[in-house]
């Protein structure tokens, strides 16, 4: 760790133990958006980068301070648990080596579950959501100033810190730039991801809102990525979905009919489709549609714990190791690790954060802009979700994979509580009113 970023990490970890609940988040995510993985300390076989050291500073602050989580342990909150368990009884399994085994899956489950529950218990309230996404919006400008530097001069500035190459990638004729983040393809993700965030705050701060949407598609076109245009276009339906959100039920079965004809019809599995994708002439889109293939060809290999070996699934295409090709997709990267009931558990807490956001946008007593504010945190998600067919996250990019899920947690009941007045407690902005709410429709 160098002084540069020992500083900012004194710095960002003081803000989080001794910050509001609400500055104490911002300053988390200041911390994934500015700080490489390539900032830590290794002590014996622990690994512990700067983010992952800031992940304790906010649970040792949790159960210091005691604060607890919005509206108390919910469903949502048991399934995480659930999950993180069995990922940690299926570790057992693997080979205890760097990358797989017991210790390698505790650190991600503390980055995980620590940042989960960090959401969980910081932000309490509708409005202290909207502040979080302002905040972020302002956030990502600088990233995205740097990445557009990185494309033009061919220097990644986050360089220094580590972690990140010097020079950006080239690729089929394109400069791909991934400002701290581990790839360029999770940098433009992150982008389209936060896009709908910057629509969320439309009405509320015009001027943040305008530097976080320029923010997000100056960070999806540097990325040079089909991917992360593709996030886009996810968000912006999810967006558009908005105004006929009746009909988001019938969509939802029309398309798994059509999916299901055009299996009936191709000669390839549909999921084939996702090779005919190339938007920047530099993709390798067929890589990902043969790895889905390839992996179901292989399902007596992982199918119940994982495995620690799937190089021979795609021997001609890319690795990440002499055990691994290159898993990418997140679906694919849970089940190697944990097996189906992995990604089994994944898919059911996704689902519920949708089903969330589909009964809070179907409330009357919760006014429209709040409605709005929701429904543009399953639009983030959805493009996430979408994406993670084609890219598997991990660095700083998997705490914005689960940002809408443990920000929903926080109002998963919203859509089934007890009717509130117009407006009743939604302009709530202390600690203990915000927490009153909570109680009041979380529980």
């Amino acid at each position: 760790m160098n002084a540069f970023a020992l500083i900012f990490f004194i710095a960002t970890a003081a803000g989080i133990w001794a910050a509001p609940r609400k500055l104490a988040v911002i300053l988390f995510l200041i911390g994934c958006c500015y700080m490489t993985v390539g900032q830590g300390l290794v002590i014996a076989e622990l690994n512990l980068p700067i983010i992952r050291m800031l992940v304790i500073v906010g649970l040792l602050r949790l159960a210091i301070r005691g604060e607890k989580i919005a509206g108390g342990f919910n469903l949502m909150d048991k399934l995480m648990v659930l999950w993180a368990c069995w990922l940690f009884f299926a570790s057992f399994f693997h080979e205890w080596a760097p990358g797989s085994g017991p210790i390698y899956t505790c650190g991600v489950l503390l980055n995980t579950i620590g940042f989960y529950f960090m959401i969980r218990s910081f932000c309490l309230a509708p409005d202290e959501l909207v502040d979080i996404l302002t905040a972020l919006c302002l956030i990502l400008a600088p990233v995205a100033v740097f990445m557009f530097v990185e494309q033009a001069l061919h220097w990644n500035v986050f360089s220094i810190f580590g972690g990140v190459p010097e020079s950006p990638l080239f690729r089929n004729g394109r400069f791909r730039a991934q400002g701290p983040f581990n790839h360029a393809i999770l940098a433009g993700t992150v982008g389209a991801a936060c896009f709908p965030f910057a629509v969320a705050i439309w009405n509320r701060n015009r001027v943040a809102a305008i530097i976080g949407a320029i923010s997000c598609l100056v960070m999806v076109f540097a990325s040079a990525s089909s991917g992360p245009i593709m996030s886009t276009g996810f968000a912006v339906l999810a967006l558009c979905l908005w105004k006929c959100r009746p009909l988001v039920r019938f969509m939802q079965i029309a398309a798994v009919l059509i999916y299901l004809l055009l299996e009936l019809v191709m000669n390839r599995p549909a999921y084939f489709l996702i090779s005919s994708i190339d938007l920047t002439g530099a993709s390798s889109a067929w890589h990902r549609s043969y790895l889905i293939q390839q992996t179901l060809r292989h399902l007596d290999e992982w199918w119940l714990f994982g495995t620690d070996r799937t190089v021979h699934w795609m021997p001609n295409q890319g690795r990440i190791s002499d055990m691994h090709t290159d898993i990418t997709n997140q679906y694919i990267a849970f089940g190697v690790a944990g097996g189906l009931v992995s990604v089994g558990l994944l898919i059911v807490m996704i689902w519920l954060t949708f089903r969330s956001v589909g009964r809070i946008s179907a409330r009357t007593e919760v006014s429209a802009q709040h409605q709005f504010v929701f429904w543009c945190m399953g639009s983030s998600l959805f493009a996430l979700v979408a994406s993670g067919v084609s890219v598997s996250y991990f660095g700083q990019s998997l705490f914005f994979f689960w940002f809408p899920i443990a920000a929903m947690g926080s109002f998963c009941m919203l859509g089934s509580a007890p009717s509130l007045a117009d407006g009743d407690g939604w302009e709530v902005s202390n600690d203990e009113g915000s927490e009153e709410l909570s109680e009041g429709y979380c529980r």
